[in-house]
């Protein structure tokens, strides 16, 4: 009976600790900024790139595995309001999207879709595997 109660007592008090580490994980992101990334298409990313006003590559992701992901903004571009996405798939085509974000912390979603493509890639390998 003792030892039942142990285990129990176990259980609550990593509940109650994982429970306070999700809360000082979720202020802390509260305090920077971050661009989650969708990706729409039916294609798998290669490279993700962020920039800012004039071109200046900020955060860079390589072959993310999920559909949707976050990237963090360093807190020395936090002045910048234009950010620009540019994703490149298996294929090499580039896919281009601009986002005005005036808050200096938060999420902000950028949908990529097929109609953001400013670059086709190699249309011959697409064509072959199906795509």
């Amino acid at each position: 009976m003792k030892k039942l109660l142990v285990i129990i007592f176990c259980f609550l008090l990593i509940g109650c600790s994982k429970n306070n580490s999700n809360e000082s994980a979720e202020k802390k992101e509260e305090k920077d900024r971050f661009i989650t990334v969708v990706n729409d298409t039916d294609q798998i990313l290669k490279k993700i790139v962020v920039k800012v006003d004039n071109g200046t590559e900020v955060a860079e992701k390589e072959k993310p595995k999920e559909k949707s992901f976050s990237i963090k903004i360093p807190r020395e571009y936090e002045e910048h309001t234009n950010f620009i996405v540019e994703v490149e798939d298996r294929y090499h085509a580039i896919y281009k999207k601009k986002k005005v974000i005036k808050a200096k912390k938060g999420r902000y979603e950028i949908v990529i879709k097929d109609d953001d493509i400013v670059s086709e890639g190699d249309r011959l390998s697409k064509f072959l595997n199906g795509d």
